[in-house]
Parts: structure tokens; sequence; C-alpha cells
């Protein structure tokens, strides 16, 4: 078995990807990420939510904002079989930030559609020219802030197959746009996935809210993010956790 060689980055997690997830979505998305981490250049950001736990100035380098907020490979690539899986058509994702996340999604079916809401008017942009350079034509990027966009109801008529959150890193606010969603834009089978479930005490209360909420669902808490199949009736009912 592999072993973390910190001097040459996480090896093992390299070995998983290329050895078991190798496709050519998941490596596109992987040399994006290469391509911000090795970008010096620095962006104003607004924060609506919690903000970052380490990066604190309002001016961030892109590549320290994709080293402590992207998604990792695992759960990039652990996304995309779920869509695969469940055949889904529709995301709605809740915080587009540098796009990691938002790219493994969109390159998982180039034929879902994808609705990403970002608040910050210089990530925004920054995200929306890098994908439209890259070719990928299966996203709509929202600028405005979560509660903006729920309380216009700028979404109505549409429904998502899957709902990914991740922003705002507040109890109140991920249990209020859960409600929303589930009322008013959740597909009748529907996935939530809630990143960050364990970024805070405070987190974690909601994950236990969302839980006990789907009390007829199979929840399973994976640390960094916490899954929600709900009307899925093949799967096994209650709450589960899985080292990943």
């Amino acid at each position: 078995m592999p072993k973390k060689n910190s001097a040459g980055g996480d090896y093992f997690e390299n070995y998983i990807l290329n050895q078991y997830f190798t496709t050519n979505s998941a490596l596109d998305v992987e040399n994006y990420r290469k391509e911000l981490l090795s970008n010096s250049n620095s962006i104003e950001i607004l924060d609506c939510g919690t903000g970052s736990k380490t990066l604190k100035s309002a001016k961030r380098i892109i590549s320290k904002i994709a080293k402590t907020s992207a998604i990792k490979s695992k759960h990039g690539v652990l996304f995309q079989k779920i869509v695969r899986k469940y055949n889904v058509k529709s995301v709605l994702e809740l915080g587009t930030s540098l796009g990691v996340g938002t790219m493994y999604f969109a390159l998982a079916d180039k034929n879902i559609k994808l609705t990403s809401i970002e608040a910050c008017p210089e990530t925004y942009k920054f995200t929306k020219t890098k994908f439209a350079q890259k070719g990928i034509k299966n996203v709509e990027f929202i600028n405005n802030d979560f509660d903006s966009v729920f309380d216009n109801n700028e979404l109505a008529g549409q429904k998502f197959d899957l709902i990914y959150i991740d922003g705002n890193h507040n109890s109140k606010s991920v249990i209020k746009y859960y409600e929303y969603i589930n009322k008013n834009l959740a597909a009748e089978r529907c996935i939530y996935i809630i990143d960050d479930i364990n970024w805070s005490a405070d987190m974690y209360r909601a994950w236990k809210y969302l839980c006990n909420r789907n009390n007829g669902a199979f929840n399973t808490n994976m640390f960094r993010v916490g899954l929600i199949f709900k009307n899925y009736n093949e799967l096994s009912k209650g709450d589960f956790y899985l080292k990943y």
C-alpha cells in the first residue's frame, strides 16, 4: 500500500486517482487544480458567510484559495460516481468558489445541467471566465448571495436531482436553505451533499438536524461531507458512518 509522501505531496491520493479512478474528466479537473495551485494572482473576496478559518485577508492569492478551499480529488471522483450511478441530470451548487467541485460535476456527464451560485463578484468572474476558456458550456453561473436568490425565487419552476451545499457554514443558514430547496426546488428523488459537516460544532448540529429531518432516508456521514438520499427506497434507511 502506498504511503503519504510529504515531500512529494499526497502520493496516496494521486495513486488512488491514477490507478483506480482514471477517467479523462477527473484528470481534466486535476489539471485545472494544478493551474490554480500555480496561479499567484490575487482577487478581492466578498465573504457572505462565516468566511475562511485560515485566510483572513479580503485580498487572497488564487493558489492559496485553491489549496485551502477546493475539494479533494477523492471527493470529486465520488461525486462523479454518484452522478453516473444515479443518473443525475440536474445539479444545484451553493458556493462555486474556484470551481473545482463544479467542474467535477459538470464533466461527469456533459448532458447534465448545473446551476452554481457564487456571491463574490471577483470569484464569480474568475471562475466563469476559466470555464468559458475550457469550453465547458453546461454550467449556469449566478452571481448573488444565496438568500437573495431564494428570496427572489430566481430558480422558480426548476427541479434538481442533486443539491450540493458548500457555502455559508452556519447551521441556521444551512437549515434555511435546505428547507427552501426541499419545498421548492428538489426533485421527488433527490440527493443532498452537505460539505464541511464537521467544520464546527454548529455545522455538526445542522447535519444532525437534517438527519433527524430525513429519518426515512439513507444518511451517510463521511466526515468531510454528509450525503442524504431522499426517496431512494432501494437503499437502507438510517444514519451511517463511512471512513473515506
